[in-house]
């Protein structure tokens, strides 16, 4: 089976999914993508969920920083 989709299309969807992921899923997407490990650890003080990113030989500058 084939599905064509547009760019528009595979953008909402990528959207709708990132939005309803776990934080590990999102961790684990995080790390795929930008080149890295990226983990989720839910911080006590302000409930929200921090995501600790650690770059590996694929990272090439997101989020700003450069590779040390």
């Amino acid at each position: 089976m084939k599905i064509d989709l547009t760019e528009k299309q595979c953008i909402e969807e990528l959207h709708k999914y990132l939005k309803n992921c776990d934080a590990d899923e999102l961790a684990r997407l995080v790390g795929e993508i930008f080149g890295g490990e990226c983990v989720a650890n839910y911080h006590k003080n302000t409930y929200e969920t921090i995501y600790e990113f650690t770059p590996n030989e694929f990272y090439y500058g997101w989020f700003g920083k450069e590779k040390k």
